[in-house]
């Protein structure tokens, strides 16, 4: 790497790399950056930027022939991060210690939990052993204050780490992220007796054998996980393939059944993070970054994780959706320079011009076309698709939104189809034509105290009736409606419709009177996805209004 030191085309620091052989372009802006092809590329051109151009000998000041000199030797130029290696040694070294605050306070938040019951549903009953689970007794009981700080202090450094993601090695930012989700998924369950309903309609469906989506709770008066539900008298509003998930679980009995569940939510939300992280790269982006503002963000850690929720099981379907489509738009494998490019360093890349042709540049452009045999057909994104609805039935949001992500939509469209008519037999055999009593159950929903209506009402004075609630859907309604009709206006700019459902979805979020704070999870990763940047601080907004609308300092309560 010692011929690339001194050339103004080639930026070397902590983070960076030296192929073989290199080409390099500038952006419209006159910002050059070098991209890896593997192998000589004769459209490429080594292009100055404006202002840095090398002074000829006899011409030009003192000083500037000193600052062309730099301290790199007579004629060659100082590389352009060399100034910034203190300060960037310093950042580094902040966001190390911001990762450890984090990790230390989502530890100290599971085990103070498992010591007492607070921020631990159980409807009232008693906590037994068996739900405080492994981590009892290594710390003193959670206090509401306790409980404030360790969530401000997962949230400032949640953004600071974000802010400066740049200088995170990958080996941090994913070991953060998996020791976070441990110390969390070890955790009683959190914030939330939904998990002890997952167990309710699972026994229900075999110990009891009844239909869960014809009866209650309250149906099996006896079973020993009813002291611990809230909602005895509703019916399940999960999709048939989570529910038909729990029943081979039942065999664990309650405890098992509750570790298992919350094992595989945070394995769905790593999940969750490693699809992240390959759409990401597929789209010439930092995967680091996108993988720590799904990954790191408290609501997922807390609430989503700590919970146990379903909802990560319909996310990780629909982040996986969208990285199949990535592989349809044009955008390769990960190979090579690229996880190479994805770690720190003072110069980052830019995405090449759309006429930029030949070797990197063209896989990122966007404009080849697409090799069917780069990666998984259509076929499977809509199969996936429809097994998201399956599970839970906000998903078939995403679905529209499909048809305007590829050209090849008809694929898409069979999948869907397909995988739809295999789950309505599987449904039919398990629970019967009750079409209109499943649908029915799933939104018979209660109305929760923060939602988007309930502030709506606060703030007009007027009462939280049903006009206002129906006038809430009607406006999520018409913004889906929009954002798909800029979906297919734009279907021919890859990923617009990643940005489009985003908003679809952050719309029917602020609009459902049944809001709970992990449904955020369900706008993380196409935030972290979309091109452009206000999906990503809208989902960073929310994230903070909902930490902020629930931590006991400020007079509210942690949970719903």
């Amino acid at each position: 790497m010692g011929e690339l030191r001194g050339r103004p085309d080639v930026h070397l620091g902590w983070g960076a790399f030296a192929p073989a052989a290199s080409g390099a372009t500038s952006d419209r802006r006159g910002v050059h950056y070098s991209c890896p092809v593997g192998a000589a590329n004769p459209q490429s051109k080594v292009l100055t930027p404006p202002g840095r151009e090398k002074p000829a000998s006899g011409s030009g000041s003192p000083g500037a022939t000193d600052r062309a000199r730099g301290p790199g030797g007579a004629g060659g130029a100082a590389p352009r991060g060399a100034r910034l290696l203190p300060q960037g040694w310093a950042i580094e070294a902040g966001v190390l210690l911001a990762l450890a605050a984090f990790v230390a306070a989502s530890a100290w938040l599971a085990a103070s939990a498992a010591a007492g019951r607070y921020a631990v549903d159980t409807s009232g009953a008693p906590v037994p052993g068996w739900v405080s689970g492994p981590l009892q007794g290594i710390a003193s009981p959670l206090t509401p204050d306790g409980f404030s700080v360790a969530l401000l202090v997962m949230l400032v450094t949640f953004l600071a780490v974000l802010a400066a993601s740049r200088f995170v090695a990958p080996a941090y930012a994913i070991g953060a992220i998996v020791t976070a989700h441990i110390a969390l998924a070890l955790a009683p369950p959190l914030l939330s007796a939904d998990v002890f309903g997952y167990i309710a309609f699972g026994r229900l469906g075999t110990v009891d054998g009844l239909n869960p989506y014809l009866s209650s709770i309250s149906a099996a008066p006896h079973d020993p996980i009813l002291p611990y539900i809230f909602w005895r008298h509703a019916r399940t509003p999960y999709g048939p393939l989570f529910t038909l998930l729990t029943y081979p679980l039942v065999s664990l009995g309650p405890k098992g059944m509750l570790w298992a569940l919350k094992g595989l939510a945070a394995a769905a939300s790593l999940g969750i993070v490693a699809l992240v992280w390959r759409g990401a790269a597929q789209r010439g982006r930092s995967p680091v970054r996108a993988a720590l503002f799904v990954g790191l963000n408290p609501v997922t850690i807390v609430y989503a994780v700590g919970g146990a929720h379903n909802d990560l099981i319909m996310t990780l379907l629909i982040t996986a959706v969208v990285v199949v489509l990535g592989t349809e738009r044009g955008f390769g494998p990960v190979t090579g320079p690229l996880w190479q490019a994805a770690r720190p360093a003072p110069a980052t890349y830019r995405r090449p011009r759309r006429r930029d042709t030949g070797g990197w540049a063209t896989m990122f452009s966007g404009r080849r076309r697409p090799d069917r045999r780069a990666g998984p057909h259509p076929l499977a994104a809509g199969a996936v698709a429809a097994l998201a609805i399956a599970v839970k039935l906000p998903a078939a949001l995403l679905a529209p939104y499909l048809l305007t992500a590829t050209r090849r939509w008809r694929s898409v469209l069979l999948g869907l189809a397909l995988a739809a008519l295999v789950m309505a037999g599987v449904t039919l055999l398990a629970f019967g034509a009750h079409p209109g009593k499943m649908i029915s159950a799933t939104f018979d929903q209660r109305p929760a105290q923060f939602s988007g209506p309930y502030w709506l009402a606060r703030l007009l004075s007027t009462p939280e009736d049903s006009a206002l609630k129906t006038g809430c859907i009607v406006a999520a309604g018409v913004l889906a409606v929009i954002a798909l009709a800029v979906a297919w206006w734009r279907r021919r700019q890859a990923d617009v419709w990643i940005a489009c459902a985003g908003w679809a979805f952050l719309g029917a979020v602020l609009a459902v009177p049944s809001f709970e704070p992990w449904y955020v999870v369900w706008i993380l990763p196409l935030a972290a996805l979309a091109t452009g940047r206000s999906l990503r601080v809208a989902a960073l907004v929310l994230t903070v209004a909902v930490i902020a609308i629930h931590l006991p300092v400020l007079g509210f309560v942690p949970a719903l």
